[in-house]
């Protein structure tokens, strides 16, 4: 799970996440800002650099995304689904990529910007216990986890 706070008004928000097949499997712990360009798929300000970058999916490939974050020096990146879909595996190979890097459905992503707007907010995530994609649901069924990540 990932657990947004927001800094004023204490609201807590846990969605339930899936790491991707590259980067790092560290612990995501900052303050949440959303990437400019939102997709990613360009150069990001310095508005990211110390703090996990909240972007959208779509444009450019799930790799590309995670470089650009990187460079600009994000901590981690948290990609939302730009289609209201349950949340993806992000696949792909970026070798050099070393920030953790998650996605969360498109729901979870616009009540966390819902909540930015408003005021600070903090994100956490920890390598303990099953890893993140584990916890996601199949689409096809209300029972459990899929082994495999679908």
């Amino acid at each position: 799970f990932v657990k947004f706070v927001a800094a004023s008004s204490g609201v807590e928000q846990e969605v339930l996440a899936s790491w991707a097949a590259f980067g790092g499997r560290g612990a995501i712990t900052g303050t949440l800002v959303l990437g400019s360009p939102r997709d990613a798929c360009g150069p990001l300000g310095e508005a990211v650099s110390g703090k996990v970058a909240l972007v959208e999916r779509g444009t450019c490939t799930f790799s590309e995304k995670a470089a650009a974050v990187q460079a600009a020096g994000a901590v981690a990146m948290l990609v939302y689904d730009n289609e209201f879909t349950p949340t993806v595996v992000m696949g792909g190979k970026a070798p050099g990529v070393t920030i953790p890097c998650a996605s969360i459905s498109s729901h979870d992503g616009e009540a966390a910007k819902v909540l930015m707007g408003a005021e600070s907010v903090t994100v956490a995530a920890s390598t303990s216990g099953a890893d993140l994609w584990q916890q996601n649901l199949a689409d096809f069924s209300g029972k459990g986890p899929t082994g495999d990540g679908r």
